[in-house]
């Protein structure tokens, strides 16, 4: 029996999914009677599949450097949705005409939270070398904001994951400040969906991903690839250690040059999102993200709880490389 194939191509990433369809079933095969999903079933449904659009948009729109950015308003200044909106509205017109003296188009995503929480907004937007971190902050007047650049891996599912979960319960209620799961700027474009149609003896029942891409869950393999490193230097350490840095980091006319490397070993700690060499640095992101969540707390149980997240992260020792141009 054949089976669909289809691969979505986003950005730096490819998504390749399997199933059956009866639109191409075998001669004698009838089609079965057609059974509608319970509510809660399709509810599992619409959310999976809602997650999976927004991954795919953002991976296909948006890459390194480009930013995360979170606007909060002020305790005493905090608007109702509607207003919230009209606010968010305010400061996309203010970045789009900053981008446009700059002669660069504005692309973003936007996401409101408001549901158990103080209201605030998320947005992803494209960022360019002749506009400033600063610069966007200094149009927000409301209240604070909170930047962060997306990392170089191209897949940003667990940031997909994360909007789509807060806006669960609230864009279909009355008074939302939209009815959308998020709010998408119209000059974005769909990642490209190739469809085949393939025999079931075809398929391979675990594809390996293409060359210079990486599958999920395969992160572990990824990071094997160091195994190789260590063995050589072990196996040579009379030997000299040159690193040399690809044209994508040098803007080179050539395909490698020597890059300065400095090697250290770094106590390090991994997160979802990134990785820390600075307590400090961790504890200030685990403290903001407590105070997203709960604007309200007192500096006291903040203290407390960012204490208890610091004692549950794990802290091991690595060797470092830090690679710069000369």
């Amino acid at each position: 029996m054949p089976y669909v194939k289809k691969t979505t191509r986003a950005g730096m990433t490819i998504e390749v999914e399997k199933y059956f369809t009866t639109r191409y079933h075998k001669k004698g095969i009838t089609r079965g009677e057609n059974k509608k999903p319970t509510p809660e079933k399709m509810a599992i449904i619409n959310e999976r599949n809602a997650e999976k659009t927004l991954r795919q948009l953002i991976n296909n729109n948006f890459g390194p450097g480009d930013l995360h950015q979170t606007l909060t308003y002020k305790k005493d200044q905090r608007p109702d949705p509607e207003e919230s909106k009209k606010e968010l509205e305010r400061y996309l017109r203010k970045v789009r005409t900053l981008y446009k003296r700059s002669c660069h188009d504005l692309k973003y995503i936007t996401v409101t939270e408001y549901k158990n929480k103080s209201i605030h907004h998320h947005l992803i937007i494209n960022m360019v070398n002749s506009i400033s971190v600063k610069a966007l902050n200094d149009l927000w007047i409301n209240g604070r904001t909170r930047f962060t650049y997306l990392d170089e891996t191209g897949q940003y599912a667990a940031l997909a994951h994360y909007l789509i979960k807060e806006t669960r319960k609230t864009y279909r209620e009355e008074g939302s400040p939209s009815k959308r799961r998020w709010n998408p700027s119209r000059n974005l474009e769909k990642p490209k969906i190739d469809i085949e149609i393939v025999r079931a003896k075809e398929w391979r029942k675990d594809p390996s991903p293409l060359q210079g891409y990486i599958g999920s869950g395969m992160i572990s393999k990824f990071l094997d690839q160091y195994k190789e490193l260590r063995e050589i230097v072990a196996e040579n350490p009379e030997l000299p250690i040159m690193f040399m840095a690809s044209e994508d980091c040098s803007n080179q006319d050539y395909g490698y040059v020597i890059a300065q490397a400095k090697a250290k070993i770094e106590t390090v700690a991994f997160t979802e999102e990134r990785v820390y060499t600075d307590e400090d640095d961790l504890r200030e992101d685990i403290e903001y993200g407590i105070w997203a969540d709960n604007q309200e707390i007192s500096e006291s149980d903040l203290k407390k709880e960012v204490e208890i997240e610091m004692k549950a992260v794990e802290w091991t020792k690595a060797i470092v490389i830090y690679i710069e141009s000369y």
